[in-house]
């Protein structure tokens, strides 16, 4: 468990709306899917959610959320082995690393991107035949934070 001191009644509220908000994403999936997916466990302070979507047809969901300018992008596909799952970068590949959490081998890849010469980070992983994808361009040491904490 990761435990975040707020300073402000402000933050405190943003985490509230953020993981309300978040949890009816989670809740959606397993309506919509019949599993409850692999969950995320931290996010930085201040993060807030943009949008989520879970589609049936196309057997997707997806929640955005931004923090401090940064876009933080969750992907779940269910039933991937049936259909191609394909996630392609088309910035600088610069470093990739694979680490185990829970029993779970997470493929984590760092890109440069073109156009702002930021770092994306992107991992990617599968667990009950469903394949997920997170990718930021936060800082490594936050974007492994969340890596470490996933709710599998």
């Amino acid at each position: 468990v990761h435990y975040t001191r707020y300073r402000s009644y402000q933050q405190l509220n943003l985490y509230y709306t953020r993981e309300s908000e978040e949890e009816a994403f989670y809740q959606t999936v397993e309506d919509t899917f019949g599993f409850a997916p692999i969950s995320l466990g931290y996010m930085p302070i201040n993060t807030t959610v943009l949008d989520y979507e879970v589609n049936r047809d196309l057997q997707e969901a997806c929640i955005v959320f931004e923090n401090e300018g940064n876009i933080i992008e969750y992907q779940i596909w269910p039933n991937f082995r049936n259909k191609s799952v394909g996630y392609d970068i088309e910035d600088q590949f610069l470093e990739e690393e694979t680490i185990k959490i829970s029993n779970i081998e997470i493929d984590l890849k760092c890109y440069m991107v073109k156009e702002s010469s930021s770092q994306e980070y992107v991992a990617q992983f599968e667990n009950k035949d469903v394949y997920y994808v997170i990718n930021s361009c936060v800082e490594k040491e936050e974007f492994l934070e969340i890596i470490k904490n996933l709710k599998i």
